[in-house]
């Protein structure tokens, strides 16, 4: 993950997770995977979730609130600035044809993260809090 080193949050980001909800998978046995992960060192978790209602969405996610904030996990979820601010996440990650950074920070509270997923890694984003996955240098 490329990180802002002025955002106090990000710094010691060593786990990034992403999680989502298994097509067959109960509420109660999702739950139970996110907070096994979470127990597991986990400093960051992303949650993606597609193919489920935006009240569904926003269940899980204040679920997974509160257990990102018993143990002092960043909790960031994708794409969706509207959940993000309903379940109180710290912070959104974007893909690049998703709403503007500008757009987002305005709509979300001053103090929220906002990531960028990409895979340009010639792009540069400094408006961003991170960018996610982080660029290796191929070293051939």
């Amino acid at each position: 993950m490329v990180v802002k080193l002025n955002d106090y949050r990000l710094r010691h980001v060593k786990k990034y997770v992403e999680i989502n909800k298994q097509p067959k998978e109960t509420d109660n046995e999702f739950l139970d995977r996110a907070a096994s992960v979470i127990c597991n060192d986990t400093d960051m978790l992303q949650f993606n979730q597609n193919n489920i209602s935006t009240k569904d969405y926003i269940a899980l996610g204040k679920k997974l609130r509160e257990l990102c904030s018993i143990y002092d996990v960043i909790f960031i979820v994708k794409n969706r600035a509207d959940v993000a601010k309903i379940v109180e996440a710290d912070g959104v990650i974007l893909e690049e044809d998703e709403i503007s950074y500008n757009d987002v920070k305005a709509y979300l509270d001053e103090n929220a993260i906002i990531g960028l997923l990409t895979q340009n890694n010639t792009c540069k984003f400094p408006e961003f809090d991170y960018i996610y996955p982080p660029f290796r240098k191929n070293n051939k």
